[in-house]
């Protein structure tokens, strides 16, 4: 019943070999993606996880099992996996669809981790992968909208044509591969600090290997953008565009916030964890 559970619910969380149907959605238009890629679907499939796990068995019914490695090999390999295809993709999008597996890992393996720093760490990328991963399918789609460009190489000098936009690519790719002062560096810290505190220093490893590819994918499409020439002419800022931006602007802010401030989340978070643990 368990795995039957996990299978139901891996599916929604593109766990692989489930994921097939995640890098097809991103053909869909670009709010539509970042609901599917970022918040509904796929958080509807680690939260649905994180209560097999934790409600429906239990952390000491799981232990007991002696399934704990196959599940974090299971997720390794999908964090890693779904970083080195995400490395090969050209077309924007895919590359960020390829990511959002990458890094729904990331919660499933803090779940089977069973450390109350582990869940906790999960949490919080549940919260904040959702925030910082609607900024860059918002800028890409700004980026087709504006310039009709949907591919990587062709984002050659965008940034000169689009600062705001790209910038806004480049901040949060930044809370993507866990760096301060973003929110992403806190849920990947407390994962580590969970795998340590348990013993599987292995996935220490995997989370500091999967940072640097994260780095590989997001980073050098910024500097590409800045960098890079490009036919373009700067354009003026219509009112569609400003309508596109806003919203993104906002969910940068939010992930510097967070980053710099999360006690604002971590009581919330500590209170959901210690339900399952004994504090």
């Amino acid at each position: 019943i368990f795995f039957l559970f996990l299978i139901g619910f891996g599916v929604k969380a593109a766990i692989m070999p489930l994921h097939g149907w995640l890098p097809s959605a991103m053909v869909a238009p670009t709010p539509v993606s970042a609901l599917l890629h970022a918040v509904a679907v796929v958080n509807a499939g680690v939260f649905g996880v994180l209560r097999t796990v934790y409600s429906v068995f239990g952390v000491d019914v799981v232990q007991s099992m002696n399934i704990q490695p196959l599940l974090l090999a299971i997720c390794s390999i999908t964090i890693l996996m779904g970083s080195l295809i995400a490395l090969k993709q050209d077309v924007l999008k895919r590359r960020l669809a390829y990511s959002t597996i990458s890094q729904l890992a990331y919660i499933l393996l803090g779940a089977f981790i069973l450390h109350p720093l582990a869940l906790a760490g999960a949490i919080l990328h549940m919260i904040f992968h959702s925030t910082l991963k609607i900024v860059l399918f918002f800028s890409a789609g700004i980026v087709a909208e504006e310039t009709g460009y949907v591919k990587i190489s062709e984002l050659k000098g965008v940034g000169r044509v689009l600062p705001l936009t790209l910038g806004s690519f480049g901040i949060i790719s930044l809370g993507m591969v866990g760096m301060l002062p973003l929110s992403g560096f806190w849920s990947k810290y407390y994962l580590m600090r969970g795998s340590l505190a348990t013993d599987f220093w292995i996935l220490l490893v995997v989370l500091i290997i999967s940072g640097f590819l994260n780095a590989l994918y997001f980073v050098p499409i910024t500097i590409s953008a800045f960098t890079g020439k490009s036919d373009l002419e700067p354009r003026q800022k219509t009112r569609a565009l400003w309508l596109m931006l806003v919203p993104t602007l906002i969910l940068v802010g939010l992930g510097l916030v967070f980053g710099l401030w999360p006690g604002l989340t971590l009581p919330l978070v500590d209170a959901v964890v210690a339900q399952f643990f004994s504090l």
